[in-house]
């Protein structure tokens, strides 16, 4: 109904991504809390933070095309490790597009013959072992998060006595 691929393995990654995400969220939200100590002030500068992440995490432009002076963004931003990890989860199983055969015509238009062929053109790897190279990275930049939340509280509470 969702349309993801129709197996449990594919499901049990696909749920373990999500928390992995929704954790670094709200480690995110821990951090910016914690810096900026009101609501207003991470309110104005939190989308500073997050939008050039959300840009250049691979959903609105593929990695091929960032331009080299941004690239690093993409290397930092969480969005383009979930998304990839997400993006092989579900295409790495296809052999076929189902409706995208080798004799499309016109009417027929498939950029992608295959779930490989999809993530090429979107500038990713086409091996399993990246999903969980992108959860252990994720997973960093949540303790990390979480770490300069701890730090920011602790200068914050110090800084006032």
């Amino acid at each position: 109904m969702s349309g993801l691929y129709l197996a449990v393995k594919t499901f049990i990654i696909y749920c373990t991504i999500t928390i992995v995400i929704t954790n670094l969220a709200i480690s995110i939200a821990y951090a910016g809390a914690c810096i900026f100590g009101k609501d207003s002030l991470a309110l104005t500068y939190m989308p500073c933070f997050i939008l050039p992440n959300l840009v250049f995490g691979g959903f609105y432009i593929s990695f091929h095309s960032i331009p080299i002076y941004y690239r690093f963004i993409s290397y930092i931003s969480w969005f383009r490790f979930g998304f990839e990890a997400f993006q092989v989860n579900q295409w790495l199983n296809y052999k076929m597009i189902p409706g995208c055969e080798d004799d499309a015509t016109e009417v027929n238009y498939c950029p992608a013959l295959s779930g490989k062929d999809v993530l090429v053109r979107r500038g990713m790897s086409t091996s399993q072992i990246v999903i969980f190279i992108n959860l252990i990275i994720l997973f960093v930049m949540l303790i990390g998060f979480r770490i300069i939340g701890l730090v920011a509280l602790f200068l914050r509470v110090r800084l006032t006595k």
